[in-house]
């Protein structure tokens, strides 16, 4: 056996687990906590968020990380992102609101798009391969978290309620 006949390490992957690295680090340095989900099915992260004296709050964030390395121009005022419909069938049903984010390699930033608030606007159908619109204005940072966290805390108060 030769020794390069084994499993291979690549350019993706490496990216990939770079995207993940850099959206655990924002969350955690906005003050939450994050756990990763390590077989992936639709979803890379789970994100718990704190009040303002360090108590837990209920519910959490669910994450998914794209990641590229070839720059991500697709309109003026956006990027697009081709989804898999299942994952997008996946997201919508759950009851807190799902983040994708996008990470840009090239750049070293990442965008984020809520789902649930996305497709609530929209009113097309969903394709086999689906592209949505990640508005520039939502790069990912502590401000975003917050926001984030906002949303989830509007979604437990309608679940409450």
């Amino acid at each position: 056996m030769h020794l390069h006949e084994g499993k291979r390490r690549t350019r993706e992957h490496v990216l990939a687990d770079i995207g993940v690295n850099y959206v655990e680090g924002v969350f955690l340095r906005a003050g939450c906590s994050v756990q990763r989900i390590e077989s992936d099915y639709g979803l890379d992260l789970l994100v718990t968020t704190y009040d303002a004296r360090g108590y837990v709050e209920p519910g959490w964030l669910p994450v998914q990380v794209k990641a590229t390395s070839r720059g991500m121009r697709s309109g003026k005022n956006h990027l697009g992102l081709s989804v898999d419909a299942r994952d997008l069938h996946f997201w919508l049903r759950q009851l807190y609101p799902v983040v994708l984010i996008l990470y840009d390699g090239k750049a070293d930033a990442a965008y984020w798009l809520d789902v649930h608030a996305y497709f609530s606007q929209e009113t097309h159908t969903i394709r086999s391969c689906h592209t949505v619109r990640i508005p520039f204005r939502n790069r990912l940072n502590r401000g975003s978290v917050r926001k984030l966290r906002e949303r989830k805390a509007q979604v437990v108060a309608t679940s409450e309620g």
